[in-house]
């Protein structure tokens, strides 16, 4: 029966992590071709999927009845809180994640609030780390998995200690939810890679393909997490084009007017490099190009 729920828990897993890769690539593409940068409109979708995941699993799982599919019904919750977490980016997102996950904790009885703030405080963690740290693309998916497994460990091992469940119950519960939690960053490299190196591919979708400088979808990003990260340090954005360029078209030609792109781009990238801004130049349309300025006032920017 064991074996049973844990490979249903397993078939459970990859349908949500399937749904969720497919509902975020949309969204990313809408956002794409709609120039949109307003990251928390765009995740609104794949939120409140991960959103109503947890709340179906916490009906799921009935708290005067703690058997094993109850107990299959948590690891599931807490499986899915923190894929959802790692794989989406603005605060909107977290916080309707957080208060979500709050409810299904806390209503289901003997797991209260201190177990809830563990688990949110190493989901943190998990999200901030990476980035104070400065970790590749390439050693990232490593972390993820060490740290999915780490928090659901604990989290077991943690009822045990204040005898919620018995030594079978965690054992299972930590074996499947190691499991599933291989299973999952398996599928999400599978579903990122294409059988293309992830490195290749993570380029290939920031940068421009004419000019190897960043593209919108970097720029859209990025200056999400400037807006949010300087608002107090300052941070100016200066848009620009190249005059006349229709001209440059119509009279020598696409070819001569794609050159002209290039050697824009590169002059710009290496006026840049100086001043440490080389790796906030975008090119956002045609001709358009972009420049973030984090950490930088108006003058200073000027």
């Amino acid at each position: 029966m064991d074996w049973f729920l844990h490979h249903d828990s397993n078939l459970h897993v990859i349908g949500f992590i399937m749904l969720f890769q497919r509902l975020l690539y949309q969204t990313r593409q809408y956002g794409i071709r709609h120039h949109l940068l307003k990251l928390d409109r765009l995740e609104i979708a794949v939120v409140t999927m991960s959103a109503l995941s947890l709340l179906i699993l916490r009906l799921a799982a009935t708290p005067s009845l703690p058997n094993m599919g109850f107990w299959f019904a948590i690891n599931l919750q807490l499986l899915v809180l923190i894929y959802s977490c790692l794989h989406l980016k603005t605060l909107m997102s977290y916080i309707v994640l957080t208060l979500v996950s709050f409810i299904c904790f806390v209503t289901t009885g003997n797991l209260g609030i201190l177990l809830f703030m563990e688990v949110f405080l190493m989901i943190l963690a998990v999200i901030a780390l990476p980035e104070f740290i400065q970790l590749s693309a390439k050693y990232t998916l490593l972390f993820h998995l060490a740290m999915t497994v780490l928090i659901g460990t604990i989290f077991w091992f943690t009822l045990q200690l204040l005898s919620i469940t018995t030594v079978h119950v965690t054992i299972t519960m930590i074996a499947t939810f190691i499991v599933a939690s291989v299973f999952a960053q398996l599928y999400n490299r599978f579903a990122s890679s294409d059988s293309q190196p992830n490195e290749t591919l993570a380029y290939a979708a920031y940068h421009d393909a004419l000019t190897s400088v960043k593209n919108w979808s970097a720029f859209r990003d990025e200056f999400n997490r400037s807006f949010t990260a300087n608002a107090s340090t300052g941070l100016v954005i200066a848009t620009l084009d190249i005059d006349h360029f229709k001209a440059i078209n119509d009279q020598y030609g696409h070819l001569v007017g794609n050159q002209v792109l290039v050697v824009f781009a590169n002059t710009m990238i290496e006026a840049l490099r100086p001043y440490h801004f080389d790796n906030y130049f975008y090119r956002t349309g045609g001709e358009e190009f972009s420049i973030i300025f984090p950490r930088t006032d108006l003058a200073t920017a000027t």
